[in-house]
């Protein structure tokens, strides 16, 4: 629930989805990176010779480059489970920006949650999701919309209670839940 109720707040101040907020997003962007091509941007965001900073850069102007989904979204889905924090973190904020052109990528949104809440080993070097990390993934997932909706709803009996919650939340968040899937919402809240 205070996630939900986070999630709420963040999505009031700034206007997720309207235009107000989209030009936000294009002022925080670099502009040299705004004018690089989307097939750039990607090239930069691969090349570990770059300083990661500058690749997370490259990471948030791709969220601008929506049309452009089907080179995009799976080029984030790799950020999201490989082992760069940073740029995983950009990733999952980038990856709301597709809608629904992003459902592909929920299946490594969960795993990433899993395997975070599960218990460290003595050798652990699996990276972090931080709170933010998890806000930004819940309202990812939400507006990636209905789409989203039964593979959320097959995560309200997950095993690990973060999956669950998270699950919760993104479908709780999302403006038209499929009304099949109304209850197991309700039971879940």
């Amino acid at each position: 629930q205070k996630l939900h109720q986070q999630l709420e707040e963040s999505r009031q101040r700034v206007g997720k989805g309207g235009p107000g907020f989209r030009k936000m997003m294009e002022e925080m962007v670099d502009p040299a990176m705004r004018k690089k091509s989307t097939d750039e941007l990607i090239e930069m965001v691969k090349d570990p010779d770059i300083e990661v900073f500058t690749r997370g850069e490259a990471v948030d102007a791709l969220q601008l480059r929506q049309a452009d989904a089907d080179k995009v979204v799976p080029l984030l889905v790799d950020l999201i489970t490989g082992n760069e924090d940073f740029l995983a973190s950009n990733a999952i904020s980038a990856l709301g920006e597709f809608g629904p052109a992003a459902a592909a990528a929920l299946p490594a949104l969960f795993e990433k949650l899993k395997q975070i809440s599960e218990e460290p080993g003595a050798d652990d070097t699996r990276p972090t999701l931080d709170y933010m990390d998890r806000l930004n993934m819940a309202m990812a997932i939400g507006d990636i919309g209905p789409t989203a909706a039964p593979f959320l709803a097959e995560k309200l009996d997950d095993e690990v209670a973060e999956i669950r919650e998270l699950a919760a939340n993104a479908l709780d968040s999302m403006k038209q839940v499929p009304s099949d899937i109304v209850p197991q919402l309700t039971k879940a809240l």
